[in-house]
């Protein structure tokens, strides 16, 4: 029952809503051993889950993650609202101290996003790759995956080169012919039936998971 608008610090105009709120319930079992923190952390073996209930997210940082261009100065000339997170959960595997995704989706009416990859709790080292998919059609974007690397103590977001890279490559080629058709390579139709599939993970995740409502217990 974490409520993330609280625990989590964001730093808005007045008037503005939060870039992540909602209630965070979760569990987690796991066992180790060690004789450190350390040594105890990397030969972990078990499972987390979480959900995000009632949860709602910033409509510019939907569009950021998408880096749609068009949507995005939309959302920036009328002002940011929130959009309703439909579904959010995590079901992780935890082996040796290998953090591994089984199911880690946010779904909301715009935009799906997946996250895939790894953390390792041996070498504090982060490989997790977060996949847009937007439920519509952009006239000018530059979609692609995001990539966050390095280590706990020092991470770093990048943008995936090779999607990215065919697209300005295109861009290029299509600029050749005639410089219109430059932008023809940056118009997104969307990615409705992934994000339909990734959807359908998130539900049957949620349904599957056995996390207590505290709030409900406790109130």
């Amino acid at each position: 029952d974490i409520r993330l608008e609280r625990w989590v610090r964001q730093v808005r105009a007045k008037g503005l809503p939060p870039f992540l709120s909602g209630r965070l319930h979760g569990q987690t079992q796991v066992k180790g051993q060690g004789r450190s923190t350390a040594e105890i952390l990397a030969s972990l073996n078990g499972n987390a889950q979480m959900e995000l209930r009632r949860g709602a997210v910033s409509h510019l940082v939907i569009e950021g993650a998408g880096l749609d261009v068009v949507q995005g100065l939309g959302v920036l000339l009328k002002g940011d609202d929130s959009l309703l997170i439909s579904c959010a959960v995590a079901d992780l595997a935890i082996e040796g101290g290998l953090v591994r995704p089984r199911t880690l989706v946010l779904d909301t009416s715009d935009t799906v996003i997946r996250m895939e990859g790894s953390i390792s709790l041996a070498d504090e080292a982060i490989n997790v790759r977060a996949v847009v998919m937007p439920k519509d059609f952009s006239p000018l974007s530059l979609r692609t995956p995001w990539k966050v690397s390095g280590t706990f103590a020092d991470p770093h977001v990048s943008l995936a080169r090779g999607p990215l890279g065919i697209k300005l490559l295109t861009s290029l080629l299509f600029a050749q012919l005639a410089p219109l058709a430059a932008l023809v390579s940056f118009i997104d139709p969307g990615d409705f039936e992934a994000a339909k599939y990734d959807v359908t993970q998130c539900e049957n995740s949620k349904a599957r998971q056995t996390i207590p409502n505290a709030y409900a217990t406790t109130h």
